[in-house]
């Protein structure tokens, strides 16, 4: 196992070792790999079938039993830790359970004020201004946006007065607060601003390459008794991969657009 490059995946790596010692001999066993670990046969197949994360404690024994220097330790050491917060994230994502996001984090707009601000650009020029390098200069934020200067002043200028940006220190800041609406209640300007969002993931269609974009649909039939608890955990997923997607150097700004919606007519008896 001298060859093996643990700094990516160290799970994956010890799986794709075992994959050759059976393409090798097809009689291998998962069993007789965990004895060349070191490991009991059940953890190892937990490890596999990723229903535990590989510890420091057992990556340790795993790097003394390989008899790496120092250094290749210490980089083993960190891949394990990136995969197990790859991990927590997922798991967050996934929306099972609690909030990913706590709703104290999000501050709530009213019905005026989304009303006023509920054309893209808004929400486009708060998000910009907390990417690398962003500039707090209207002609920029314009040419980021592909919209006219003109209109970028309208909206820095709105969003000052509402108090949701600020300047300091001629840098512009946004409010620290994540924003979010209303739920279930009837609204023309969620309704304007929803139809935006669904008529920019349709241009994206032909206007962004494949690898820059996901827009995905799933037909299927549904007891209209858990639209609730569907909504739910989209909710969470939709907060959840906005904090996983925003875990590090953030140079773009993405909409999520998640449109359940029933194809079929109630009959009404």
């Amino acid at each position: 196992m001298a060859g093996m490059d643990f700094s990516q995946d160290p799970v994956a790596a010890l799986y794709r070792e075992y994959e050759r010692r059976k393409r090798n001999n097809p009689l291998y066993s998962q069993r007789a790999f965990a004895r060349v670990l070191g490991v009991p046969s059940g953890r190892l197949s937990e490890l596999f079938g990723k229903r535990r994360a590989l510890t420091v404690k057992l990556g340790a024994k795993l790097a003394e039993r390989r008899a790496r220097p120092p250094e290749e330790r210490q980089k083993f050491f960190v891949a394990i830790e990136k995969s197990r917060a790859v991990r927590r994230r997922t798991r967050r994502i996934r929306g099972l359970s609690e909030e990913t996001v706590p709703s104290s984090q999000y501050q709530e707009l009213k019905e005026d004020t989304f009303a006023a601000i509920s054309e893209w650009p808004h929400y486009a020029v708060l998000n910009l201004m907390e990417t690398e390098g962003a500039k707090s200069d209207c002609r920029w934020i314009a040419a980021r946006l592909a919209l006219p200067a003109t209109q970028i002043r309208d909206v820095v200028d709105r969003l000052m007065r509402l108090g949701l940006l600020r300047s300091e220190a001629g840098k512009w800041l946004r409010t620290p607060k994540k924003l979010t609406t209303v739920h279930d209640v009837p609204s023309g300007a969620i309704r304007r601003w929803h139809s935006q969002c669904l008529a920019i993931a349709e241009r994206s269609l032909e206007e962004v390459a494949i690898d820059k974009r996901d827009v995905t649909s799933t037909t299927f039939p549904v007891d209209p008794k858990n639209l609730r608890e569907a909504k739910r955990l989209i909710k969470n997923f939709r907060r959840g991969l906005a904090e996983l997607l925003s875990d590090g150097t953030c140079r773009e700004v993405y909409n999520l657009t998640v449109a359940l919606y029933p194809l079929s007519k109630e009959i009404v008896q």
